[in-house]
């Protein structure tokens, strides 16, 4: 029984996901394949063009194809049908070509040599000691060249890296400055204002924006209170450290002791100021 193809669906809608499916009906099952893509348009051209190659005489694919060629036919089948970015294309036809490279090198010119133990040997020499990042979107691209190989070119060969897995790369340990280090580069900072800016992120831990828009209204009772990441308002405490470096920038402003100590001080209730 020959395979039928059904229109694209958006499986996941109610979940909030906007990827395309495409169904292939054979011998009484459906299988859903992700498009990889949320546009309409482009899931409707690989409907199209499915249910066309039902119809049309079949092609004689050549007995003996080239590597280079698919990679080109399959870079254009990305540019032009699922139509990803420049940036996207140039980035899958690097790692096409250092693949392909690697295969040069081993005497590999042909699809049909391409075995799954190639791929592991591969995966040994070059993915193994690549970024863990860096392995894995290899592996991604690598993977899906070969089975738009097996779709486009009707191979009844395994996609030889399925099976190719990349292990996680250990977790390097974050270091952290000392309170001591902190001190040494907001001392070495030029001028009271941006040792106060450089103090308010080493120890109220403010990202850069909020310490440099930071005003006056902001710091209240021993804290501060700004809107942070989200939108969400945000409460932080005044440590001792930042109070000493909040008072050397307002000073330098000219403002006197009492302002300073005021700053720091609950406001009182409108009620109470009005009596």
């Amino acid at each position: 029984m020959s395979e039928t193809y059904l229109l694209p669906q958006q499986r996941n809608k109610s979940k909030g996901s906007k990827i395309w499916y495409g169904g292939i009906a054979k011998n009484g099952t459906t299988k859903w394949i992700s498009l990889k893509t949320t546009d309409k348009k482009i899931a409707m051209e690989w409907h199209n063009k499915c249910q066309a190659s039902r119809y049309a005489p079949k092609e004689e694919q050549p007995s003996r194809l080239k590597l280079g060629e698919a990679m080109e036919a399959y870079l254009a089948d990305v540019e032009k049908v699922r139509r990803r970015s420049k940036g996207t294309v140039k980035e899958y036809k690097k790692h096409l070509q250092l693949f392909r490279t690697w295969c040069t090198l081993k005497g590999i010119a042909e699809i049909s040599e391409i075995t799954p133990n190639i791929c592991s040997e591969y995966a040994r020499e070059k993915l193994a000691n690549m970024a863990g990042n860096s392995a894995k979107t290899r592996t991604i691209v690598l993977r899906s060249f070969f089975r738009w190989m097996a779709f486009n070119y009707d191979l009844q060969t395994r996609n030889p890296f399925t099976g190719i897995a990349i292990a996680k790369p250990k977790p390097e340990p974050r270091k952290f400055w000392t309170v001591e280090e902190c001190e040494k580069i907001i001392e070495a900072a030029n001028g009271e204002e941006v040792k106060c800016w450089f103090a308010l992120m080493a120890f109220a831990g403010l990202r850069k924006e909020e310490a440099r828009l930071l005003k006056m209204e902001n710091l209240e009772g021993g804290k501060i209170s700004l809107v942070g990441k989200g939108g969400k308002l945000a409460t932080l405490p005044i440590s001792s450290r930042l109070k000493e470096h909040l008072n050397s920038y307002l000073t330098s402003r000219g403002e006197n002791a009492e302002f300073c100590k005021q700053l720091y001080a609950k406001r009182m209730v409108r009620a109470q100021i009005t009596q």
